[in-house]
């Protein structure tokens, strides 16, 4: 389940990117409410890619959002990379993007390989 946060991506150690969409409330906002559940393979090599809204909502000067379309983009070119490579791929996209303009949301990116 994801409580209402942004889906995972899987990054397939054949190098398919996908999100693994699992739409729920957020976690607290309905007490006692239950939470929809999808249980998931993973292969080894296979890593999955967990993080916050500040990194596809950092805008450039133009306003323009970095956006999912830019965050796979990076996903599907560095798929072939380690998790280290991955994150740094992706955290150095956002800081292009954004230039010299501050994020205005927290950036949590967690990435995890199967082993």
């Amino acid at each position: 389940t994801n409580a209402g946060q942004l889906a995972p991506y899987r990054v397939a150690a054949s190098g398919a990117v996908d999100a693994l969409e699992l739409p729920a409330f957020p976690l607290g906002i309905f007490p006692g409410k239950t939470y929809p559940t999808t249980e998931y393979a993973f292969a080894a090599g296979d890593r999955l890619v967990f993080f916050t809204d500040g990194l596809v909502e950092a805008v450039d000067s133009r306003d323009d959002a970095f956006g999912f379309q830019r965050f796979e983009r990076v996903l599907r070119d560095h798929a072939a990379g380690d998790a280290s490579a991955i994150r740094d791929a992706l955290l150095a996209a956002v800081r292009a993007h954004a230039g010299a303009r501050p994020l205005d949301d927290d950036c949590t990116l967690l990435i995890l390989t199967f082993v």
